[in-house]
């Protein structure tokens, strides 16, 4: 079990140096040219919502303080939110989350959540406190 908690952590470094790495360039304010069936556009990163998010294999539930340091570090560093969730939750976000509003307005409340409370939860759907 150590060893697969080992591998997260890994796997969360790499995706946070790439995430830092891609939300350096979008704020650099250069248009991003992307590929969409055999299409090429350009697209200016000015005046839009950047939000980060990393999505690995899987996350242990009591491991949530470290991956939120991940998160919490990037904010620092560029003020752009982040959010870290496993394959599961992501899931779960696109299933109740049908619109890109919804989506985009949980990821915003969960962050906001983790700043609050000093770390992630572990996000359920449906639940009334």
């Amino acid at each position: 079990m150590a060893r697969k908690k080992a591998t997260v952590k890994s796997h969360l470094r790499k995706a946070t140096a790439q995430l830092r790495g891609s939300l350096s360039y979008i704020m650099s304010g250069d248009t991003i040219q992307i590929i969409c069936d055999g299409s090429l556009h350009d697209i200016s990163p000015a005046g839009r919502l950047v939000v980060g998010l990393i999505i690995v294999k899987e996350l242990f539930r009591y491991e949530y303080d470290v991956y939120s340091k991940f998160a919490f570090d990037l904010f620092n560093e560029t003020s752009e939110r982040c959010s870290i969730m496993d394959m599961m939750e992501f899931h779960s976000f696109t299933f109740h989350c049908r619109t890109e509003e919804s989506f985009f307005g949980a990821l915003r409340d969960v962050f906001l959540f983790a700043q609050h409370h000093g770390q992630f939860p572990r996000s359920r759907f449906g639940l009334v406190e």
